[in-house]
């Protein structure tokens, strides 16, 4: 019979090997009630008596579905820096979703399969498709060790992996429109995007970035953490060079910086994670003109709800087709988010003619595939 016993704030479960028949001791999950390690230490032994002899464990008795089992992974294992991405990815693509709703035992891979192919019938990348696969593929993993999901079986690991090659065509600037961009960007964040586009840090690196790390007289900037984090994505630290056009931006942001940060709140406070950069870089892109074009807008129309607009690629003075009212044309800036800006320096260092490898240590990727898209 399994018992269990508590070491600080954490509960262990002791149980008999079924193989060894020696009692052993696995940890229970972090913030596990004293009654959630007791049946984890049943389910632990159910499973040493199916599995020896080759049988799966039936899982009839279970009386979670799969909602409430992501819910357990985003509060028990999912990292702190990916929480709120998983927890928004979950939440849309399965939560919400009447697929979540499903018994433990009604999740097969048939029925995973089935869920990703709505996800791609409803326009879903495959990049997309792929990471919701792959984080189900740890929820019921953990599950597993944890007690809560009896087979060995993974119905998102049986499930057909997709391609992480976005179909997107990502936009990235011209060497020309790096300055005429930065030109536009309010007075407040040009050193900050300045930074962005010379270095390829990510917004969580920018703003946790500390003054301790910038050295300027070295001519380096050391990457050690993601917003509060210890450590940026990837787990590792990265040193990367100053450009010469950098030095003024970062000599005048730690000039003017309240605090330890470099790119910190007017309060001297780091930036949360829902800082809308976005926001502030399409509306650099409008002022100065890097648009995909005019949407021309019939404000009378639109105020009597017959919604009349057209677009075109310039902010010539036309008129309505309905009424003979002046459009009034607003700018549609070009699709490129925030995080374009690193593939913007990954794309002029690459034109340049620096060798793929160093554009790697610069974006700090594992693999210089996920460097050159391939």
């Amino acid at each position: 019979m399994a018992s269990v016993t508590k070491r600080g704030s954490r509960w262990y479960v002791n149980f008999r090997d079924p193989e060894s028949h020696k009692v052993r001791q696995k940890a229970a999950p972090v913030g596990a009630t004293k009654t959630e390690a007791i049946r984890i230490g049943h389910e632990l032994e159910r499973r040493g008596w199916y599995q020896p002899n080759g049988i799966e464990m039936p899982i009839a008795d279970s009386n979670m579905n799969l909602a409430e089992l992501c819910e357990w992974w985003l509060s028990t294992w999912c990292k702190p820096r990916s929480l709120r991405r998983e927890r928004s990815r979950l939440k849309v693509h399965v939560i919400s979703r009447p697929f979540g709703a499903l018994p433990l035992t009604a999740v097969t891979s048939d029925a995973m399969e089935r869920r990703l192919k709505e996800m791609e019938k409803d326009g879903a990348a495959e990049a997309s498709v792929e990471h919701l696969r792959r984080t189900l593929r740890r929820v019921f993993k953990r599950a597993r060790t944890s007690g809560l999901w009896p087979t060995s079986r993974n119905p998102a690991a049986e499930a057909t992996g997709r391609s992480m090659q976005s179909m997107r065509d990502y936009d990235t600037l011209s060497a020309a429109e790096v300055g005429v961009l930065l030109s536009a960007v309010p007075d407040d964040w040009r050193d900050l995007f300045a930074t962005a586009i010379y270095t390829a840090m990510r917004k969580g690196e920018l703003f946790g970035l500390r003054k301790a790390d910038v050295k300027l007289e070295d001519g380096t900037i050391t990457v050690k953490r993601s917003y509060a984090s210890p450590t940026p994505k990837g787990g590792r630290k990265g040193t990367l060079p100053i450009a010469e056009p950098l030095v003024p931006c970062l000599a005048h942001a730690l000039s003017i910086a309240k605090g330890d940060l470099v790119f910190p709140a007017p309060d001297g406070s780091m930036r949360p994670e829902a800082t809308k950069v976005e926001r502030i870089l399409g509306n650099a892109l409008k002022r100065c003109g890097l648009v995909a074009g005019y949407d021309h807008v019939c404000r009378r129309c639109t105020a009597k709800g017959l919604g009349h607009s057209s677009r075109h690629g310039d902010d010539a003075e036309r008129r309505c087709s309905q009424c003979g009212m002046r459009l009034w044309p607003r700018a549609i800036p070009r699709p490129i988010r925030f995080h374009d800006l690193r593939h913007t320096t990954a794309t002029l260092l690459l034109r340049a003619g620096i060798d793929v490898h160093r554009v790697q240590r610069v974006l700090r990727h594992r693999d210089v595939t996920t460097t050159t898209g391939t």
